[in-house]
């Protein structure tokens, strides 16, 4: 680890970066060819408790001498994903921007999870899902 950052072996023989926010939180993530060139960039922000808010593209990569990477959402540059969470720190929602659509949570009183639903615009079944969970098989 240098000035917070890491290297670390990609599969393709190069090499990711890892830049932080000011929680400590991994939110970047750029990967290098061998050959020292930027092949990507990954920004990962986290809401005010750490949880991951969003996933996206970006150009502010990580690199040595960076201290913090993806500290703002105006960093991300296209987004993938969002999430959302309730008060008990769960999970609720997903957006991704391959569906363009929300994905809805439902948990046990226990936190588990029972279901993956989307709205249909169906008023008579308003709800699809799209994994629900019985016991434990998946239907």
């Amino acid at each position: 680890m240098r000035n917070g950052l890491t290297d670390r072996g990609a599969d393709c023989g190069g090499k990711s970066r890892h830049g932080y926010d000011h929680q400590t939180n991994v939110s970047a993530v750029t990967s290098w060819s061998s050959s020292g060139q930027v092949t990507g960039g990954m920004c990962l922000r986290h809401d005010a408790l750490g949880r991951l808010a969003l996933v996206g593209g970006t150009t502010h990569y990580a690199t040595y001498g960076d201290d913090l990477t993806c500290v703002q959402d105006s960093d991300v540059t296209q987004v993938t994903a969002r999430y959302r969470y309730d008060a008990r720190n769960r999970r609720v929602a997903r957006w991704l921007s391959s569906t363009a659509e929300w994905t809805y949570f439902a948990h046990g009183p226990g936190g588990e999870l029972l279901s993956e639903m989307k709205r249909t615009g169906d008023a008579a079944q308003p709800w699809a899902p799209e994994f629900a969970r019985d016991r434990d098989q998946t239907i």
